[in-house]
């Protein structure tokens, strides 16, 4: 099925024909456009509902899940980010389309830094790092990791993310966008409250820079022209807000 989302999503956006092969006979097939994305979107959804069945089978987030849970995830995220890409054709030719497709990568990418920070911490615990009352403890080098982790998947997902908030883009795709941003934060709280620390973003121009720019992109939404749009940033902010450790990474630059 992901070797025919591959297929579908690099097939021409116009009105196009391929060769199929029905009992060692070649005929001429065409498909249109509309007919091709309809088969993206349900290839996606029964795609995406494997998955979650995988994944409601196991701990989400936990260092055991499954393997072959984690690659196929792995997979899926690599899939949506390269081959369908909700801002380029021919995802970007329809909103509905795009707007799934953001609202999958939101539900992935969320499953994806779980478990990426789960499997982080079952090495620390290896290293000690996580013992309270251990004085050795490292904590700088526990925020720096937790530090690269967050950042990296920040970065990953960014472009959508700053796409997605951008005035130009359709209000079902702006909402979706603040929405990811709100589920992320949730997720990096549920993190630090898990072990009852922090994570300090370690002192790093890149870091600076991928933060900056997705904390601009819902500071500017905040003053966005739609009600839904200005509620849902201001959901953000007030979120981070109550979190002083988010707001200082994610506002104080902006």
């Amino acid at each position: 099925m992901i070797e025919e989302l591959t297929f579908l999503s690099g097939m021409p956006q116009e009105v196009i024909g391929y060769e199929a092969a029905e009992a060692g006979n070649s005929s001429k097939v065409f498909m249109s456009n509309h007919q091709r994305l309809a088969l993206i979107e349900l290839n996606l959804k029964i795609l995406i509902s494997c998955i979650c069945l995988d994944i409601a089978g196991n701990s989400v987030g936990q260092p055991d899940m499954a393997p072959i849970c984690r690659s196929r995830l792995e997979k899926m995220c690599i899939l949506m980010t390269s081959k369908l890409n909700p801002f380029i054709p021919p995802i970007q030719s329809s909103v509905e389309l795009q707007t799934d497709v953001i609202e999958m990568l939101c539900g992935l990418a969320s499953v994806e830094f779980l478990t990426k920070l789960s499997i982080q911490r079952k090495d620390e615990a290896g290293g000690n790092l996580w013992q309270k009352d251990d004085l050795s403890m490292n904590f700088t080098e526990l925020n720096c990791r937790h530090s690269e982790i967050l950042v990296d998947h920040l970065g990953k997902y960014s472009q959508f993310l700053v796409k997605s908030l951008s005035s130009c883009s359709p209000l079902s795709i702006e909402v979706k966008g603040l929405d990811w941003v709100h589920q992320f934060c949730l997720d990096v709280i549920s993190t630090c409250e898990d072990y009852d620390g922090e994570v300090a973003l370690c002192e790093d121009s890149r870091h600076n820079n991928v933060v900056w720019t997705v904390g601009c992109a819902v500071t500017n939404a905040a003053s966005d022209r739609e009600s839904r749009v200005r509620s849902r940033s201001a959901r953000v902010l007030l979120l981070l807000q109550a979190k002083d450790y988010l707001s200082h990474s994610l506002i104080s630059h902006c």
